[in-house]
This record gives C-alpha cells, structure tokens and sequence, in this order.
C-alpha cells in the first residue's frame, strides 16, 4: 500500500532475485473500493471536483450568497480533513463563528451529497466492513498475507484503521 508513483520501483526491487508472483501494488484509495466491491457495498462516487461543487452549494445555502474565490476550497479541504480523522459535521472542535460556519456547512455537505460517497467515505466504509467481516465475509484471496505501508508522508485515522483492517481481515 502506497503512492501510485511508487508502483514501479517496489515491483522492480522485490523482482530483483527472481520472478515474484502475486504481489500488487495499491494506493488506499484503490484498496478501499477493491474491499468494497468484494462486499458488494459500492455506491456512486462523489468525485473531488463534485465534492468541490457540493461544498459550493452548501455555502450557497447557508449564506443565500455565491462562495467567495477559493471558499469552496478552503471549506472542502476543511471537511476531507475532519473526515480522515473520523469528526462527524456536530462534532468539529472550536467554538468560534467560522467553526459553527464549518459545522453547518459540513453537515449540508452530507446532506447534499445524497447516496453518493466521496473518497472520505469509500475508506470509512471499507474499514468498518473489514472491522465487522466475520471469516468467510471476504473472497478468498482478498486480503493479503502481509502489508507492507510506504511512502506516505502521514497515515490519517481512516487510512490507519483501512490498512490494519485489511491486514487482519
């Protein structure tokens, strides 16, 4: 599990001694929905430019006023963030108006996003399905024998619990 620009350099470095079979090379984003559609659990994708639209309209709707330049942004980030560290919209810490702004936004965001999940919730959903997989849930095959995680810079709380799911699945 790792960057997408790494793919190359891990297959070429284990293959070095020889033909290596069965090793494949996924970013979590490629190992969620791979979990997800084992589970039969998949819903429409929310893109990041249609994550950036709905976060645009729930300014809209919580002010009556178009997003100012890079509101939609600020305010998508704002959510990606508090969603990979598990914060649910009434819970984002802070006490000031521009967090109670985030709060409501962030809970219109969810509405407005129907039955679609964006990237946020494909690994949420991924890892809680591993969590709660009784034996015999998952194809065999699935899951791998040994995870190795490289090359990120940090591993947010939804990619944490992904990966060890995944591992102990």
């Amino acid at each position: 599990i790792g960057l997408p620009a790494q793919r190359s350099h891990v297959i070429r470095t284990l293959a070095e001694d020889g033909p290596l079979l069965g090793v494949e090379v996924l970013s979590p984003q490629q190992l969620a929905y791979r979990v997800l559609s084992d589970a039969r659990r998949l819903r429409p994708l929310l893109t990041g430019t249609g994550r950036l639209a709905t976060v645009g309209r729930a300014l809209l709707e919580d002010r009556g006023d178009p997003p100012n330049p890079g509101e939609a942004r600020l305010f998508a980030r704002a959510i990606a963030e508090a969603k990979r560290h598990g914060v649910a919209p009434g819970r984002v810490p802070g006490n000031d108006d521009e967090i109670a702004r985030l709060r409501r936004v962030f809970a219109a965001y969810e509405r407005l996003k129907d039955d679609r999940w964006d990237y946020d919730d494909f690994r949420r959903e991924a890892a809680v399905w591993l969590e709660e997989a009784r034996p015999g849930d998952a194809t065999p095959g699935l899951l791998p024998d040994v995870a190795i995680v490289d090359g990120l810079r940090d591993l947010a709380p939804a990619d944490l619990r992904l990966t060890a799911g995944s591992a102990h699945g």
